[in-house]
């Protein structure tokens, strides 16, 4: 699988800017492709891809969005027809969604992922697909996308309606409470990640879980330890203090690394050091009575050390008959 994701980056690199001789049938769209939102709501956007009747078995969906009036919250490729995920990234105005299927691929108007967004700003939003997006064919990996006729997303952003403030029975403003001096602002907590552990669920998925000291959106990034950069990445929108991903495409446990990345309400970031996901196994293993011993060998300390005891008992019994005998 390692190898298929590797492959399938090259692939789209090599063939999503050249020419090719198949026709340019296939098209990415957004489901929905407009609507009117308020400030602060919460929507899903759906990527879809029509192969115009094609067999495709790899798609590269890349698309902006304008940072400044959407956050992307999480990508999700659960109910995509891609049957391996090779990208699922968002931020910084820009989302990437990839992967593929084995031959004969897939053919049709199909799912490729979805995206959640938080509202930030009144004003027109816009997703546009990018030229560096792909879709190739299950022969001779051609890509068939054509990125003119693939439809953007434009949504209409207001400002919400601003709440009613209850009145004062007594007609008089009400009075806010002034914050004890000796409390702390939330904002000038530094954020720590702490109880990082790893358990393997099945041959090609850990479930990696963590813990934030306030509430924070947990993002990772993984990939094969010999790797300086991680081709693989997932986040969660969600603002939490225990924090549990399941990561995929892992089929040996012991080859990868990983670092953890917490994002608080108010901006503020921790990132861990580099890593190694097998030490992370190890640990949550260890046993507790003894730290650094493992059950294996202190089964062998009892081995060695019964024969030395059992010798010194038969000594010190012969010396006690010894001493006891009368002198003749």
């Amino acid at each position: 699988m390692k190898k298929l994701l590797i492959c399938f980056i090259v692939l789209v690199g090599v063939f999503a800017f050249g020419q090719n001789a198949s026709a340019q049938t296939a098209t990415l769209s957004f489901s929905p492709s407009s609507q009117t939102l308020q400030t602060g709501a919460l929507f899903t956007v759906t990527v879809m891809v029509n192969t115009g009747g094609q067999q495709v078995n790899a798609v590269a969906a890349y698309f902006t969005y304008p940072a400044d009036k959407l956050e992307a919250l999480q990508v999700n490729t659960s109910g995509s027809v891609m049957k391996f995920s090779a990208e699922a990234t968002a931020g910084g105005g820009q989302v990437r969604i990839s992967g593929g299927s084995p031959t004969p691929g897939f053919v049709g108007f199909q799912q490729v992922g979805s995206v959640q967004f938080r509202v930030l700003r009144p004003g027109a939003a816009t997703l546009s697909f990018t030229p560096d997006s792909a879709a190739l064919t299950d022969v001779g990996n051609q890509n068939i996308l054509n990125i003119p006729a693939s439809l953007v997303a434009t949504f209409q952003i207001v400002a919400s309606p601003p709440s009613s403030p209850i009145p004062s029975p007594t007609g008089e403003p009400p009075i806010t409470p002034l914050p004890s001096p000796t409390d702390k602002p939330v904002s000038l907590l530094k954020l720590a990640i702490s109880d990082v552990r790893a358990e393997i669920l099945t041959q090609d998925s850990v479930r990696l879980s963590w813990r934030t000291n306030a509430e924070a959106k947990g993002q990772v990034y993984y990939g094969p330890r010999s790797q300086e950069d991680y081709p693989f990445f997932i986040l969660d929108g969600i603002l939490a203090a225990e924090h549990s991903f399941v990561l995929s495409n892992i089929e040996h446990p012991e080859e990868y690394a990983l670092e953890i990345v917490g994002i608080d309400a108010f901006g503020n970031q921790v990132r861990t050091e580099r890593l190694l996901l097998p030490e992370l196994v190890e640990k949550e293993k260890q046993p507790s009575g003894v730290p650094g011993v493992t059950n294996s060998e202190l089964t062998i300390g009892m081995f060695v050390l019964f024969p030395v005891l059992i010798s010194l008992l038969v000594a010190f019994v012969f010396f006690r008959r010894m001493k006891a005998r009368p002198k003749r």
